[in-house]
């Protein structure tokens, strides 16, 4: 899918953490909170207040406009289900992503900075390096990078070979 859709920045609800993180992953600015954290009213609130999509498995009626019911509990499911409603591009850029932790942005980060942080395996294989602007956590294109493309090129092809069959 190479049609561009803007990026778009999403509230998920309690039931999407999951699909927070992916879409954090893929460079998205996502809210969102555990069910401890914060009331599913104050979820819809920021999400009114930020004029974001929300993101919800709920079926509750929810007075917004900007809501994305998510049908499946499949994280391929809702990827696809995002991509085919063209809210999303199945497309990941370490250099875009955001933390999956906090949301924060990532800044590339000198190997010698963080060093001492890093697990032995890792500082020998690897060189390149970005690290939260908010939390500090550190990211390299590791072997679940190589997972991710791999899913996200999995949905692409099923949503085009979709595509085509249905011109057929």
């Amino acid at each position: 899918m190479k049609n561009q859709p803007h990026k778009a920045e999403f509230v998920c609800d309690f039931m999407l953490g999951k699909l927070a993180r992916w879409l954090r992953i893929m460079g998205y600015d996502t809210l969102y909170w555990r069910v401890s954290q914060i009331s599913f009213d104050d979820v819809i609130h920021q999400a009114k207040h930020e004029n974001r999509i929300l993101l919800t498995r709920s079926k509750q009626r929810i007075p917004y406009n900007k809501i994305i019911r998510i049908k499946s509990t499949n994280i391929k499911s809702q990827l696809t289900q995002l991509a085919q409603e063209h809210v999303i591009s199945l497309e990941i850029d370490i250099t875009k992503s955001r933390c999956t932790e906090c949301n924060g942005t990532l800044k590339r980060t000198e190997k010698n900075e963080i060093l001492s942080k890093l697990p032995p395996k890792t500082a020998e294989h690897f060189d390149t390096f970005f690290q939260c602007t908010k939390c500090g956590k550190i990211y390299w294109e590791g072997r679940h990078w190589i997972r991710i493309r791999h899913t996200l090129l999995e949905i692409e092809e099923k949503l085009h070979a979709h595509l085509e069959n249905k011109m057929v």
